[in-house]
């Protein structure tokens, strides 16, 4: 998914983002905290372990940070301590893999910023990932994120290797990409130190992190493929073409969405953002008043929603609570990665139960908040 906008002036800090994990990490555990807060117009009656708000810049990244941020929470929750993950690491890492799928496929392959939640375990599987600290994508100077430039430099150079020599990928045209990728990101660390250790990136991930990379799922809502089997989203970034995906009825959806919340999972959601109703600025999403009244919304009306591009592939966000607002109507705790000065909300949203119903295409969860099965 692509998603860029230029927030405010809020780039990272490193001081102030490890006092803020530092002081998340104090306040949270790894269950659901059912303490009520203030937060705007709205009261947030229950929230899960993150780090702070970050800010994407003038990427397409979404798919990364909000990934990202979710395996933060789950780290959070496995291990009680919060660990800061470079996300930077993974768009590098997929940034080539695209461009060798792109050349593999002789052009026809998607080549470009946008991204799913499944690529990111799949880079961190295959690659590993790294501390916040050890690799932040941003040159000596630089304090924000900018791609534009970095793909269009790789996508000529990939259109050139088609021309010439088809669909060759080898060691030569991925020191090329690479070299193009390193130097607007910088040269990625092939060990990191942590407590006194040397390791690898994939030791990293493996041994010390222990992400459990096999237990996440991603479930999705579309009548055009049979219920409680596998199938593929079909959106364009879903440039690895993913077929994983649980497709479930609608109120099934929601309420495994639901369920992993209650049992103290946060969610990863594939989200359409492109609604008038969905204001950043003022930190709400819903859907008009007309659809908001009539009740929930059902699997014909989302499914017709998809079909006729109404709901499209914008955003990926990040589920970490629940809310009420003034009138005690239902909304969701969304961490966005705008920054954290973005929006009323500063750097939050606040989703209906309907626009998550109409509007999250596909979320990923842990598996052991999957609904059981009678």
């Amino acid at each position: 998914m692509w998603s860029a906008r230029l927030s405010a002036p809020d780039e990272r800090n490193t001081v102030n983002r490890l006092l803020n994990s530092l002081i998340i990490a104090l306040l949270l555990t790894g269950a659901l905290v059912a303490q009520e807060t203030k937060l705007g117009d709205f009261v947030v009656t229950s929230q899960l372990p993150r780090l702070a708000v970050e800010n994407q810049g003038r990427t397409g990244t979404c798919w990364c940070f909000a990934t990202t941020s979710f395996l933060e929470s789950e780290l959070q929750r496995i291990h009680g301590k919060a660990y800061d993950l470079s996300e930077m690491f993974t768009v590098r890492n997929t940034t080539i893999e695209k461009a060798k799928r792109y050349v593999e496929a002789g052009g026809k392959a998607v080549f470009g910023e946008g991204g799913l939640s499944h690529d990111v375990i799949a880079m961190i599987r295959e690659h590993g990932i790294v501390p916040q600290e050890s690799y932040t994508g941003l040159q000596e100077g630089k304090q924000r994120h900018s791609h534009g430039g970095m793909f269009r430099k790789v996508k000529g150079a990939i259109k050139g290797f088609v021309e010439e020599n088809g669909r060759r990928f080898k060691k030569k045209e991925a020191d090329a990409v690479a070299a193009v990728v390193d130097g607007h990101l910088g040269a990625a660390p092939t060990e990191v130190t942590v407590d006194g250790k040397k390791m690898t990136p994939q030791q990293y991930a493996t041994d010390f992190l222990k992400i459990p990379l096999n237990d996440y799922v991603e479930v999705m809502s579309y009548s055009y493929a049979p219920f409680h089997q596998k199938a593929t989203l079909t959106v364009r970034d879903n440039w690895m073409k993913y077929d994983g995906y649980l497709n479930v009825p609608i109120d099934e959806f929601m309420k495994t969405f639901d369920n992993a919340l209650e049992k103290g999972y946060s969610v990863a959601v594939d989200i359409d953002v492109s609604e008038k109703t969905y204001r950043p600025s003022d930190g709400i999403g819903t859907l008009t008043d007309d659809l908001e009244k009539q009740g929930a919304v059902t699997q014909k009306v989302r499914d017709a929603m998809f079909k006729d591009k109404r709901t499209t592939d914008d955003h990926l966000l990040h589920i970490v609570g629940v809310a009420r607002d003034e009138a005690g109507k239902r909304f969701y705790l969304t961490k966005d990665s705008w920054g954290k000065n973005h929006g009323k909300l500063k750097g939050y949203r606040m989703l209906s139960e309907n626009y998550i119903r109409a509007k999250v295409l596909a979320f990923m969860i842990h598996k052991d908040a999957l609904l059981k099965r009678q």
